[in-house]
């Protein structure tokens, strides 16, 4: 089960086309994607486990000229609509069963962390991106357990792969055994995860903010090896501030149009239903929202779903 055999075999993490498949869980405008959520939709995962590599020296080496010292690094599903079941389960079971797994065997873990930007003097580390188009954050809004993990290896072409390899069999084994010890409660807690952001009446996230706070990264000295533990502006994903909220709708309709058509196409490939209203049909107590501008997003951005205004 490899998404991207075509990006595998070219040590990227583009498809074919040139797409960043982990930047396209919202709009599944890829074949490897949509044939990703199809058989998802066959059978509803409660656990899932996105594996990557991650850059050990990259932004580390041209930012801090030191290298990131995890054996490899963690995050659970961050968008603020994930339901809070499927979050505590990772946090309390999941995650601590694959840092024990990692230190039977004399790894070290940290939480992930990645550079947002090129920029030199930009010294702020982040914990990935809230965006729903994530794989991580696509699968924890539809009620699993879903976790990112990443190992040591990009830019190193195929060097190591049986270390590399055997790391991400040790911390996928720790999940499936916590998963195995207490099947009864994953399947439960994805079950009230799939009710709750089916029924719940809470208001919607539509825009939030994440506070600057200290923080540290792992470093260590190129030459020597020797740790290098660095201060830096840390950007945690895990603490959302919402700034904008809407009461949650109990439909919504499309505006017959040019625009309507890829619309219904995309909510279908997520397994959403619509149906067309007859002629002449009144809607009342209703919102309407005219999109008058869209900037071109940055589909390659921690957070690429970009925004409209209305």
């Amino acid at each position: 089960p490899r998404s991207n055999p075509d990006g595998a075999e070219a040590f990227t993490r583009d498809t074919a086309d040139k797409m960043d498949a982990n930047r396209d869980h919202l709009l599944l405008t890829l074949p490897e994607t949509q044939a990703l959520h199809a058989a998802a939709r066959l059978l509803p995962p409660d656990l899932v486990i996105d594996a990557h590599e991650f850059t050990v020296g990259g932004r580390w080496l041209a930012k801090f000229q030191a290298l990131h010292a995890a054996d490899f690094i963690y995050m659970r599903a961050t968008h603020p609509m994930v339901p809070p079941a499927a979050t505590r389960l990772a946090d309390e079971v999941f995650l601590p069963a694959i840092e024990a797994a990692a230190a039977s065997a004399g790894l070290t873990t940290f939480v992930y962390q990645t550079s947002p930007n090129a920029r030199p003097e930009d010294k702020t580390v982040a914990t990935g991106g809230n965006a729903a188009g994530i794989a991580r954050n696509a699968f924890g809004l539809a009620g699993a357990v879903s976790i990112l993990l990443e190992t040591r290896g990009i830019g190193i072409g195929a060097q190591s792969f049986q270390r590399r390899v055997a790391t991400h069999y040790l911390a996928a084994a720790g999940a499936l055994r916590a998963a195995a010890q207490d099947p009864a409660r994953l399947a439960r807690t994805a079950a009230e995860a799939r009710r709750e952001a089916a029924s719940s009446r809470a208001d919607l996230v539509v825009a939030h903010r994440i506070p600057v706070t200290p923080g540290f990264v792992p470093l260590v000295d190129p030459d020597t090896g020797a740790p290098r533990p660095t201060p830096v502006p840390f950007l945690d994903a895990r603490r959302v501030e919402p700034t904008v909220v809407r009461p949650r709708p109990v439909a919504y309709v499309l505006a017959d149009g040019e625009g309507a058509a890829p619309v219904r196409e995309a909510l279908g490939r997520h397994g959403i239903a619509t149906c067309v209203l007859p002629t002449g049909t009144e809607v009342t107590g209703a919102d309407l929202f005219t999109v008058t501008a869209r900037p071109a997003a940055d589909r390659r951005a921690i957070n690429p779903e970009g925004g409209v205004t209305t």
